[in-house]
């Protein structure tokens, strides 16, 4: 779910396509900075990005169920993040591979997904650490 993301959106979606992400439902809070454009552009890129307008502002929860919902029979997986979290493997050195697929390239995160998913196929979630990076106030 975003909102006047337009300057961000195109590099989060291209950074999260080269790690395997294959299908974008981009849910819309009445964005006004041409975000429209911007995933049109994608889609005809080939990025396979939809834009799906969510007016109501502080239902999250809500947008994320409808979403769940629409994707259900396009998809496997999902992931909710938002524009300025990016999926990251922080252990790309010789010591530090991923178990089976090496170092993280080019569709690591989907290879990783397929791990788990072959090792456990009733998996329903997969959760990952959150760290923040910058200045907090």
């Amino acid at each position: 779910m975003v909102w006047n993301q337009a300057p961000a959106i195109r590099e989060w979606i291209m950074y999260h396509s080269w790690l395997g992400v294959e299908r974008w439902f981009i849910y819309d809070n009445n964005s006004d900075d041409g975000l429209d454009e911007v995933i049109q552009e994608l889609d005809l890129e080939n990025y396979n990005v939809t834009r799906h307008v969510w007016p109501w502002i502080k239902t999250q929860e809500a947008g994320f169920s409808h979403c769940a919902v629409r994707a259900k029979d396009e998809c496997n997986w999902i992931s909710f993040m938002d524009v300025d979290e990016y999926f990251y493997f922080p252990y790309s050195t010789p010591g530090h591979q991923i178990s089976g697929i090496g170092y993280a390239s080019q569709n690591s995160l989907r290879a990783l997904v397929q791990i788990f998913h072959h090792h456990r196929p009733l998996l329903g979630e997969i959760r990952t650490s959150c760290h923040s990076f910058g200045h907090r106030a």
